[in-house]
């Protein structure tokens, strides 16, 4: 959820979208409410649970969704969430897609070590997708983040 950004993107850019939202902490989910419109948005579901708890069970209950966005940040340098990149992760975010899905990674670009651990997630997706990009961000609050996007289309 962190500042309500993508999840109102996706909104605006079509409110008819079903969100799942996931969220760790209830006091970023009560902020956003306060100060970041998060009740404004159409067609939101706010989960307070822990992103990979909940990606695990879904995984197991054959849920399906059209795309996942993985906005999973740290407040620990290099910032990026340990375990986004791991394989087991992208597996059971592969088993929840539905067949032509999307993932989107969304991460930061701040260090060398942040930027590292994106590559090597880079390799990993192309090793094991047909169509993966990576768009780099430079945000004019000095922000710099890769986002991936990575159609459902394993490599066979």
């Amino acid at each position: 959820l962190g500042a309500n950004t993508s999840s109102a993107l996706i909104a605006k850019l079509n409110s008819s979208i079903h969100q799942a939202i996931i969220e760790i902490d209830p006091i970023i989910i009560r902020a956003c409410r306060e100060y970041f419109f998060l009740d404004d948005l159409p067609n939101a579901e706010i989960i307070n649970e822990d992103a990979f708890v909940y990606i695990e069970k879904a995984a197991k209950s054959k849920k399906k969704f059209d795309a996942i966005v993985v906005d999973i940040f740290s407040g620990i340098a290099p910032f990026v969430a340990r375990g986004t990149e791991k394989p087991k992760f992208i597996n059971q975010i592969e088993k929840i897609l539905k067949k032509d899905g999307i993932m989107i990674f969304n991460r930061p670009d701040d260090s060398e070590q942040a930027r590292r651990s994106t590559r090597e997630l880079i390799k990993y997706l192309k090793n094991h997708f047909k169509d993966v990009k990576d768009d780099y961000i430079h945000d004019p609050r000095g922000y710099r983040n890769d986002v991936i996007t990575v159609n459902n289309k394993p490599i066979v």
